[in-house]
């Protein structure tokens, strides 16, 4: 009667020797140092030490705690997560589009949109700022959302894609006259008089708030 090897014992084997050979590989080709009988890639040993001394050491991890936190913005990050509020608010903004209508939802939308850049521009602070660019982000996603339902209603399904692609088409101009409307409206003598006059019209590029020479 013929024993079947133990699984276990050939499973081991073979992590064994895969272990052998994922560890051999990088040796050849990267800088090494050897730590007791390891051998292993200088890297691995850095980030080791690192760990070592942050555990052991809680002024280290306290002094790089430190550093981060002095350039740290709370109002700016505040200001990164519009486009989370616009993800969260689209769901919301379906139902409000079943429950009543395509045009209800649409001019409900364009009312935060515009208000939202109304508060934007007329903001003397960067917190009645970033309160007007929240709702203007609630009310692109309505706008966003909106359209992509009207285009699923309106086209059949082998067209919805090209028709859906169609309304990123006026973007296009941007290209060729953002830049020069941003230069209009942001001269150089005057670049810090006339910033929200560059948020209401929609330009967030760089060159709306850096000064520029003559």
């Amino acid at each position: 009667m013929t024993s079947r090897p133990d699984a276990s014992g050939v499973e081991g084997n073979e992590k064994n020797s895969f272990a052998d050979s994922a560890s051999a590989t990088p040796t050849d080709e990267m800088p090494v140092s050897k730590v007791g009988d390891v051998v292993q890639s200088q890297g691995v040993t850095r980030m080791e030490a690192a760990d070592r001394e942050a555990k052991a050491n809680r002024k280290t991890f306290y002094l790089v705690g430190v550093s981060v936190l002095v350039c740290h913005n709370s109002m700016l990050s505040t200001l990164s997560h519009m486009s989370i509020i616009g993800a969260v608010s689209k769901p919301l903004i379906a139902t409000i589009s079943d429950i009543t209508s395509r045009p209800c939802t649409y001019i409900f939308a364009l009312i935060f949109y515009t208000v939202g850049y109304i508060v934007a521009a007329t903001s003397q602070s960067v917190s009645a700022h970033i309160v007007g660019e929240v709702i203007v982000a609630v009310g692109g996603a309505g706008l966003d959302l909106t359209n992509d339902i009207i285009v699923a209603d309106l086209t059949p399904i082998e067209w919805r894609g090209f028709a859906g692609s169609l309304l990123s088409t006026p973007f296009i101009i941007n290209t060729w006259f953002a830049g020069k409307i941003v230069d209009a409206i942001t001269p150089a003598a005057k670049p810090k008089e006339t910033w929200k006059q560059a948020l209401i019209e929609n330009f967030h590029e760089i060159d709306a708030f850096w000064p520029h020479p003559a």
